[in-house]
């Protein structure tokens, strides 16, 4: 019986919010690019025209660029929502206002410790709605995000045995 190899092909990393999570309070929510559902702030996962191209799969790493006076609250986390539209026309429920009525595809764990660098956190093999999808974070940290310098990024992949 012939061995197989399985490696992963990784498509274009991509920003899914920086600007906007710059002082995001705690107990609060955020759609990428937009404060409502629509398709600004969307990401394109098609097969062979977007960014993902079509990778189901990806690693999804938070910056946030927390200084030394900044501590977060003991079992504290953000939540990561992918919303997805599968008629391609209407996302799912779920905006800056509303969080959606579900369980996250991802939960960044945040540790109760005062940081002199920025926390930087990668979550790995989470799984992404094929097509266009809109990102919602909500994070309960107990601690406003900083100013400047946060970042939710996406490196697409997808299985291959050769």
């Amino acid at each position: 019986m012939a061995a197989t190899t399985e490696k992963y092909i990784l498509g274009s990393i991509a920003t899914l919010m920086s600007s906007e999570l710059n002082t995001l309070a705690s107990s609060a929510t955020l759609a990428a690019g937009a404060t409502t559902a629509g398709t600004t702030g969307a990401y394109n996962n098609v097969q062979g025209g977007g960014g993902g191209d079509g990778y189901t799969l990806g690693d999804l790493e938070l910056v946030v660029n927390y200084g030394s006076s900044t501590t977060p609250a003991a079992g504290s986390a953000a939540y990561v929502y992918f919303l997805g539209d599968p008629d391609g026309t209407n996302y799912e429920y779920g905006d800056g206002s509303h969080i959606p009525a579900r369980p996250p595809d991802a939960i960044i764990p945040f540790p109760n410790a005062a940081f002199s660098t920025p926390y930087r956190v990668t979550v790995r093999n989470v799984a992404a709605p094929a097509g266009s999808f809109q990102t919602v974070l909500t994070q309960n940290t107990g601690a406003t995000f900083p100013a400047s310098g946060n970042t939710l990024k996406w490196l697409p992949k997808t299985r291959q045995g050769v």
